[in-house]
């Protein structure tokens, strides 16, 4: 860790009247997770999770919450912290650290969404290198990362089915990983503040998703952290915005839930002219071009996310009734209120 600049300390700043709020914040959580674990409702299932690990892992989790309330764990902890947040967001190896830890965490874990019908339909498509019926729908990027790569595995290697799913899986939570650090450096983070934009980037319910899911969700979840990235990114710095368009981009060759992050592109557009304009004709080419790439996607694609739009969604996710017009179910869900 030599590499390592000197820093400020991070306890200055916009935040340094915020401690009473944030230990009530974090006092209240860890005592709603408490109780959540002795209650057997699904509206609680995001709070309870207690209730369906270890009683270790439940009990050891909120105890280190509120083990860094005690002066003595703190006084000893914050030093530490300060130093690993300092050296990820400076050392040149900060990126490697935080893509590896994040990507070997989900390879460690086991696969989490075998219960799903999605998850079985998928790896039987797999297994039987039959994409018909599964894949059908599934646009160029999906089909090549969990369908294309996936049978190139031979059958009797002892392989699972998702072995390519857990590898590409294992690498959207190290992408998702280095999004959160370039928040953190955009915003001039250090030490534990590095360290906590890093862990909410990272470390959530989202990983579920990359432990072999044989689906576009885990890419879903890289898009979307890094739209946020890079716009944290054109807010702050003044550029970069340029990139959340290819990121869209990238995202509608996919998977169609995609066209969720258009609002967002269309919302940059503006910025992303200023930052051409400020670097001279040639910078100004180069970021339309990036910043109008969804747009080319959608001329290449957009009949096909029609078509899947109209003939699967809004049957199976919108609970459109057949033989009724999406203006007509609209009107249906607007009347009651």
């Amino acid at each position: 860790m030599t590499d390592v600049p000197r820093l400020p300390s991070t306890r200055t700043g916009w935040h340094a009247g915020s401690g009473p709020i944030l230990v009530s914040a974090l006092l209240a959580l860890a005592a709603a997770r408490a109780l959540a674990a002795f209650v057997p409702l699904p509206a609680a299932w995001c709070l309870g999770a207690a209730r369906f690990v270890s009683p270790v892992l439940a009990l050891s989790v909120p105890a280190m919450l509120l083990a860094a309330f005690l002066p003595a764990v703190s006084r000893s902890a914050t030093p530490r912290f300060e130093r690993l947040g300092n050296w990820i967001v400076a050392s040149r190896r900060g990126p490697w650290a935080t893509f590896l830890v994040a990507a070997g965490v989900v390879a460690v874990l086991p696969d989490r969404t075998w219960f799903l019908g999605d998850f079985q339909l998928r790896v039987g498509a797999i297994a039987s290198q039959n994409w018909v019926g599964t894949y059908q729908n599934a646009l160029p990027v999906e089909r090549l990362l969990h369908f294309a790569l996936s049978v190139l595995v031979p059958p009797g290697s002892g392989a699972a089915p998702n072995a390519i799913a857990r590898v590409v899986g294992a690498v959207d939570a190290g992408l998702i990983a280095l999004a959160g650090l370039h928040v953190a450096r955009t915003l001039g983070a250090r030490g534990p503040a590095a360290i906590a934009i890093l862990a909410l980037a990272t470390f959530g319910g989202h990983l579920a998703v990359c432990t072999g899911l044989p689906k576009a969700a885990g890419e879903m979840c890289v898009a979307s952290v890094w739209c946020v990235a890079l716009a944290v990114r054109g807010v702050q710095a003044g550029h970069g915005t340029a990139g959340l368009g290819l990121v869209v981009a990238a995202a509608l060759l996919t998977h169609r839930s995609a066209v969720l992050l258009l609002p967002g592109w269309l919302l940059s557009l503006p910025r992303v002219g200023a930052e051409g304009r400020a670097g001279g004709r040639g910078a100004a080419v180069k970021a339309w071009l990036a910043g109008a790439a969804p747009l080319l996607v959608g001329i290449v694609l957009g009949r096909r996310l029609i078509e899947a739009f109209a003939g699967y969604d809004l049957f199976h996710h919108l609970g459109v009734a057949s033989g009724v017009s999406f203006s007509g179910w609209l009107a249906s869900r607007i009347a009651p209120l």
